[in-house]
């Protein structure tokens, strides 16, 4: 798909092709102009991101092309989900510095394990994002994909989790896509699904655990509890 700008999160990653073609002796700029905290925050921060410099000639023809498809990436079928578990995202901000001093998931970090997938098997996790801001959510040891996003009403969270639209399939730069990194937007749901598969390899007896993270990976969030252990179990 072509595309004149993307919205990336911290972390996450997209394969790009740029054409520069017929651009020689010029200069591009790669800008950013998203508002950070994003999406409705004051600042620009970095508006400039990358400059690119067409200068070196070809040294002979390029024959270069683009594939009219890419390889074919297989769905993970949510039926095959044996758990679905829920994420809440929650921050407590401080009114003199108008900053989260505390953001969490669920729960502290030093609070217990309470994410405990059985190796192998396949889980939903529902990421539920009360705040204001848009998390970068990472989950370690797996990739997902991304299934669903649907908007809800914070204010009557978490008594009760009340839809205000219906599920919207991700764009097709997100799905169908192996992920690590989903962007968790304001007074959203939204649904990763995930084979909970160990490194090749790993010996694994009934009742081990494998300890791994998931957490924001904006470093002030993470750095202030938005971040928890999850066990693989055996």
């Amino acid at each position: 798909m072509r595309l004149t700008d993307l919205t990336i999160g911290v972390a996450e990653r997209f394969d790009v092709v740029i054409d520069f073609s017929g651009a020689e002796g010029k200069s591009f700029v790669l800008n950013n102009d998203a508002k950070a905290p994003f999406p409705d925050g004051d600042d620009i921060i970095p508006a400039n991101v990358m400059l690119f410099k067409v200068t070196k000639r070809l040294s002979g023809r390029d024959d270069s092309s683009l594939p009219r498809s890419l390889a074919p990436v297989p769905l993970i079928d949510p039926r095959t989900s044996v758990k679905t578990r829920d994420l809440v995202l929650s921050e407590l901000d401080s009114r003199k510095f108008e900053n989260p001093i505390i953001a969490l998931i669920n729960a502290p970090w030093a609070d217990p394990v309470t994410e405990t997938p059985r190796a192998g098997s396949v889980e939903i996790w529902r990421i539920i994002n009360t705040t204001g801001d848009a998390h970068p959510i990472h989950i370690h040891l797996v990739q997902f994909q991304i299934l669903d996003r649907q908007p809800f009403d914070p204010e009557q969270f978490p008594g009760r989790l009340v839809f205000t639209g219906p599920r919207v399939t991700p764009p097709a730069n997100e799905r169908p896509a192996f992920k690590d990194t989903i962007k968790s937007m304001p007074g959203e749901v939204a649904r990763v699904i995930a084979s909970f598969d160990l490194p090749s390899g790993t010996p694994v007896r009934r009742g081990d655990k494998f300890r791994y993270v998931f957490h924001c990976h904006i470093l002030e969030h993470e750095d202030n509890d938005m971040m928890r252990p999850y066990d693989v179990v055996g």
